[in-house]
């Protein structure tokens, strides 16, 4: 347990020097200390339950990732070196400058939107329907199940289906930046009602096909996004101080995430999972770093060098026969174990740790990790430069690696076709909604600031 409390120490301490210096709850610094801080808290709590052994060589590997993402994030910010010292004094300027109008919102194709969704729900209703069959006298969670142990809707499942999916989640994305315009922005009051209604409805539409799908990840990649966007929008908008700011977004973030949990856990209860509320949140959030832990202990010293970081991503070359599937290596499948209490341990996740260790040992680590940092932190930084924008639908959209980072890779996991289908469809959407007519906006704004130029010159 000593290595243990060490270690939640080493890691508030370092969450408490980055809320003074970057003063924001969404940078990839804190998202990923807090990974870490919940699942080490999550071990402690099933200290006795999981029999739990702590490997002193885990407790170092954890304290160098984190110290390695904060290594890749200070890299970008050293390049804007103001922002390591004057966040609020920043913050403060940058709530007093806004790029949406009452104009562009309007030119939002709700109507539009509203009728696509509802087309593509009723397609992707008919594929599931026609290919695993429907209730047929079975329960909902019945059919639930039956859908997950189908594989149809699968990453490997059928195409047009996923690209129904796919394109149902950009809208959700979308539809959900368009709401907090229409929130914080929006000032007519005589049709607010309608296009919020409007805008609202899709979005539930895009949630009972996730629930259909039966994935749970999807679930909460989209509560990161919508909890980071609304951070974003509510932190920076006119009229409040930081400060202010931060204690409304501590408060309203911990009953975000209360309904989080219930939410996953009733998802999983609707597939027929058995596990309770308690050992549901301590399976998923902390056995993967403990079971990092045990892998460390175990660790045969043997290399893969990049086979198993880079997993996914050969998996899309050797789909298409162009590398030989036998260099593809196995995951390293359940732990299971039975306490003296009756309680049965069983978790196949590492965390994300573990693809970088077995590939490179501590080089790894250091090497995968800060790129993640300075990565994610560059787009985060891309969000004061580019103001109520794509840059804020894109950093809220893949943001989530760092929340997952003590669970599992997320990721260079996600290095295949998937991911280039979910940022095209939202690349397309926002292009059509907003994009396109924030060009000829700021373009416009060119030609007056030019002309006025050339009226004072004259």
């Amino acid at each position: 347990m000593f290595w243990l409390l060490i270690l939640i120490f080493i890691i508030l301490s370092l969450m408490f020097l980055n809320l003074i210096n970057q003063k924001d709850f969404i940078t990839p610094t804190f998202l990923g200390l807090l990974s870490f801080l919940l699942a080490s808290i999550l071990i402690l709590l099933n200290y006795n339950t999981w029999k739990v052994e702590i490997n002193p060589n885990f407790v170092f590997i954890v304290i160098l990732a984190v110290l390695s993402l904060i290594f890749g994030s200070y890299l970008i910010r050293l390049t804007r070196p103001k922002l390591a010292f004057i966040t609020e004094k920043y913050h403060k300027k940058n709530s007093k400058i806004t790029n949406i109008n009452s104009k562009l919102i309007n030119k939002y194709p709700t109507t539009i939107i509203f009728i696509l969704s509802i087309i593509l729900f009723i397609l992707f209703a008919v594929l599931l329907i026609k290919e695993v069959g429907g209730l047929g006298g079975a329960g909902f969670s019945s059919f639930l199940r039956k859908i997950y142990e189908s594989k149809f809707a699968t990453e490997g499942g059928h195409f047009v289906f996923h690209q129904v999916e796919k394109i149902l989640i950009a809208i959700a994305y979308i539809n959900y930046f368009h709401l907090l315009n229409l929130i914080f922005f929006y000032k007519k009051k005589k049709d607010k009602n309608k296009k919020l209604l409007l805008t609202i409805i899709p979005i539930l539409l895009t949630f009972v096909c996730i629930i259909l799908s039966t994935d749970r990840n999807i679930i909460l990649r989209y509560f990161i996004y919508a909890l980071a966007l609304w951070i974003l929008f509510f932190q920076r908008s006119p009229r409040r101080t930081l400060r202010k700011s931060n204690r409304i977004i501590l408060f309203s973030t911990a009953i975000i995430v209360i309904i989080m949990v219930l939410a996953f856990y009733a998802l999983g209860k609707m597939k027929q999972y058995t596990s309770n509320l308690e050992r549901m949140i301590g399976i998923y959030g902390g056995s993967g770093l403990y079971n990092f832990n045990l892998y460390v202990t175990d660790f045969d010293g043997i290399n893969t060098y990049g086979l198993a970081t880079f997993k996914s991503f050969l998996n899309v070359f050797t789909s298409f026969g162009l590398l030989d599937s036998k260099i593809l290596i196995e995951e390293p499948g359940f732990i299971t174990y039975a306490g003296n209490n009756g309680y049965v341990y069983s978790s196949n996740i590492y965390s994300s740790l573990q693809p970088f260790y077995q590939d490179f040992g501590l080089i790894g680590i250091f090497m995968f990790i800060a790129f993640i940092g300075f990565f994610l932190e560059y787009f985060y930084q891309k969000t004061y430069k580019h103001k109520y924008g794509f840059m804020w639908m894109f950093y809220s959209a893949f943001v989530y690696p760092t929340v997952f980072l003590s669970i599992a890779d997320q990721f260079y996991a996600r290095l295949h076709l998937g991911i280039v289908y979910e940022l095209f469809w939202l690349v397309v959407f926002y292009y059509f909604t907003y994009g396109r007519w924030q060009i000829k906006y700021k373009k416009a704004m060119k030609r007056k600031k030019a002309m006025l130029k050339t009226e004072v010159i004259a």
